[in-house]
């Protein structure tokens, strides 16, 4: 079994998502035939997505602290941001903010994730790809919280909007390309242009 974030906490929120993944993957069905894909890039896909879409909505309230009127309305958005980082049950989750009653937020499903597959051990050059790119993701969004907590505590909005956009940038970086080629430090989209198709379910001739 292999670390794929060396050096991660693991608390219990993240322990928790770790065997609900697990448990996923587990529970998948199996497809007949030697082409099925393996479990686990099904369950890798399906996160992908959800990482993706919380991602566009962090960047988007990311873009409007940074457009924000007052500093009262900064600080309101660069929240959201944080919230949607590090989900109900963070140190600095603020519950008057969340919209969902459960949000599991983006860097713990993220690190479950990751705890999750190195149970599975993929091959070595699928471990060593979701290794470095996770490693990466992983850093932008630590980076990106901490922006962000940065402009949610601002009492300066030209100083907040600096900030937020650093965040962006960082959350940007998160998603990264779709295109492998030009994902220098991995991301999301690339991660899910890579896997998607592998974890399609064969059709039939």
């Amino acid at each position: 079994m292999m670390d794929f974030l060396p050096g991660m906490g693991l608390n219990g929120g993240v322990r928790t998502m770790r065997y609900a993944l697990l448990t996923a993957l587990l529970l998948l069905p199996l497809e007949a035939g030697a082409s099925a894909p393996p479990d686990w890039q099904a369950q890798l896909v399906t996160e992908l997505v959800w990482m993706e879409r919380a991602l566009l909505e962090a960047s988007y309230f990311s873009a409007l602290a940074v457009m924000a009127p007052t500093v009262v309305d900064q600080r309101i958005l660069a929240q959201r941001v944080v919230n949607i980082l590090e989900g109900r049950g963070g140190p600095h989750f603020d519950p008057r903010l969340a919209e969902e009653e459960e949000l599991p937020g983006v860097l713990p499903r993220l690190q479950a994730l990751a705890l999750a597959l190195a149970e599975e051990d993929p091959p070595p050059p699928e471990r060593e790809t979701l290794r470095f790119t996770f490693a990466n993701v992983n850093a932008f969004l630590t980076l990106a919280r901490e922006l962000a907590l940065r402009g949610a505590s601002t009492h300066h909005l030209l100083r907040g909007a600096i900030s937020l956009r650093q965040a962006y940038a960082c959350l940007l970086a998160a998603l990264g390309p779709e295109d492998e080629e030009f994902a220098y430090l991995g991301g999301i989209r690339s991660l899910l242009a890579r896997y998607r198709p592998l974890a399609e379910p064969p059709t039939s001739p």
